[in-house]
């Protein structure tokens, strides 16, 4: 133990000391004046102190060996510089010098701090150091936490972490699981990178809220970062240019997974979607869509657009050089020429359309036609077919019933007649299912009229052959009778 300084001694025992006059014993000087003795030397195994007797030593050197200690009783040992200091600026100095250039052990410590046996704190050869509890900095107010450190005015900042050479790879801090597994660091440039694939870490990896007790449970639906802004918050993110940045540089930039910008907010205030460098407040190479929209007839002002894509507002009044808007509640619009807008011939109540006509109530029916429909192809979906007439059991009614049906209502059984139809109109999905009936039943008339035909062609050739036979007899008969005499 070097001490520039005082040493007290407090002890009333002569045999703590080991002290001879030979050139390697202790050497102990009195100065004569004040009773102090002056050491340059002094070996001892241990020694004791107390509060009766004090013995002084002043400079020299103060050696132990092997396992000594000094042991002080009932008032905690108290080393302290009485004199303004020359050299080095420091009360105590633990020069641990190792002789004959043995190597240090890797476990070697400077010091090591114990309560009642048990190491507390130590400071390692390296210089580092390890406090098992609690410690304060600029304090005396105990904490919960492991490091506590309280700044006043006369400090720029409460902690400051700063690497001797800039090293990439390096970070200026890691914080770890219990594991020892880093999940977040601020690394050598300073940047805050969070490890998300550590599984007991859970997001928003980040968050920022005044009242804790009020974040929400958000589900499946975890963000990376939660901002809750409240009280005297007037924003949750300020993201600010500095005087006189580029144009050309961004505030935002968010990007797909292959690093292309989506969403980008230039330095100006100019926003791109879809474009890296807008040149508009809103610039976007996609689609735009508004939903929401309120109905307001009265305003007179439209959006148009130039070949870029540029948006204006114009006045209707103008469109077309000196044209006019014009319409009518429920009729699609039409251009006229190239100086006004105004009714088409289509009309749209929300429920069905009417081309040419307003006729648009009857129920059962989306489009109504007025005037004709010309088409080269029109195909209705059927659910029924007229092939039940062929079925066993279709009652066929008799040409005799049919034609006594005619004759009483003037049409066909089935078929509706002609004021029905000028009524109601004519069912065309219905009215050929209606045709094809009539006609497979006139099929079975025809079937029906060919069995007789061939059952009387039959009987014909049967009677002919009859009628042959006996004109052949009477042939007979009579040349019979010429013959006799």
């Amino acid at each position: 133990m070097h001490v520039l300084g005082k040493i007290r001694f407090e002890t009333t025992l002569a045999d703590g000391f080991s002290i001879g006059n030979t050139a390697t014993s202790p050497h102990v000087v009195y100065d004569g004046v004040n009773g102090e003795l002056i050491a340059y030397k002094l070996r001892t195994q241990n020694f004791s102190t107390s509060a009766t007797n004090i013995s002084y030593f002043s400079g020299g050197v103060v050696e132990f060996k092997n396992d000594a200690y000094i042991r002080a009783y009932q008032k905690p040992f108290l080393i302290t510089r009485a004199y303004t200091y020359t050299g080095t600026p420091a009360g105590m100095i633990l020069d641990n010098t190792i002789d004959n250039g043995v190597p240090v052990p890797a476990n070697y410590k400077i010091l090591s701090a114990k309560l009642s046996g048990t190491e507390v704190a130590y400071i390692s050869a390296t210089g580092g150091g390890q406090f098992s509890g609690n410690t304060m900095m600029g304090t005396a107010t105990s904490s919960n936490s492991r490091l506590l450190v309280v700044a006043d005015t006369a400090n720029t900042s409460g902690i400051s972490v700063r690497q001797s050479i800039y090293t990439t790879g390096k970070n200026l801090l890691e914080i770890s699981n219990a594991a020892g597994t880093p999940i977040s660091r601020f690394d050598h440039s300073g940047r805050l990178i969070i490890n998300k694939s550590i599984g007991a870490l859970l997001p928003p990896y980040i968050m920022a809220t005044r009242d804790v007790a009020t974040v929400p449970s958000f589900g499946s639906n975890i963000p990376m970062v939660f901002i809750q802004p409240g009280g005297l918050d007037q924003a949750g993110i300020i993201v600010r240019a500095l005087s006189g940045q580029y144009m050309t540089s961004y505030l935002q930039d968010w990007q797909t997974s292959s690093s292309v910008s989506i969403m980008r907010i230039m330095s100006d205030g100019k926003l791109g979607l879809g474009i890296s460098m807008p040149s508009a407040q809103l610039h976007t190479s996609g689609t735009v869509r508004f939903a929401g929209l309120t109905n307001d007839n009265t305003q007179a002002r439209v959006i148009v657009s130039d070949a870029s894509g540029n948006l204006s507002y114009r006045d209707v009044s103008t469109i077309g050089g000196s044209g006019s808007i014009s319409g009518t509640n429920n009729y699609l619009a039409k251009y006229s020429g190239t100086t006004s807008i105004g009714n088409s011939i289509i009309y749209d109540n929300g429920t069905s359309v009417g081309i040419g006509t307003t006729n648009v109530t009857e129920s059962g029916f989306k489009l109504y036609v007025e005037s004709g429909i010309r088409t080269r192809k029109v195909k209705v979906d059927m659910a029924t077919w007229a092939d039940h007439v062929f079925e066993p059991g279709y009652r066929l009614l008799s040409l005799q019933e049919v034609e006594a049906y005619i004759n009483k209502n003037k049409h066909l059984p089935d078929v509706p007649s002609a004021n029905t139809v000028e009524k109601e109109g004519l069912d065309l999905g219905n009215n050929q299912a209606l045709l094809l009936q009539k006609i497979e039943e006139l099929t079975l008339y025809l079937i029906e009229q060919d069995k007789t035909l061939k059952q009387k062609e039959e009987k014909i050739e049967e009677l002919t052959r009859k009628m042959s036979s006996v004109e052949q007899r009477l042939m007979q008969l009579e040349k019979a009778s010429l013959i006799k005499p």
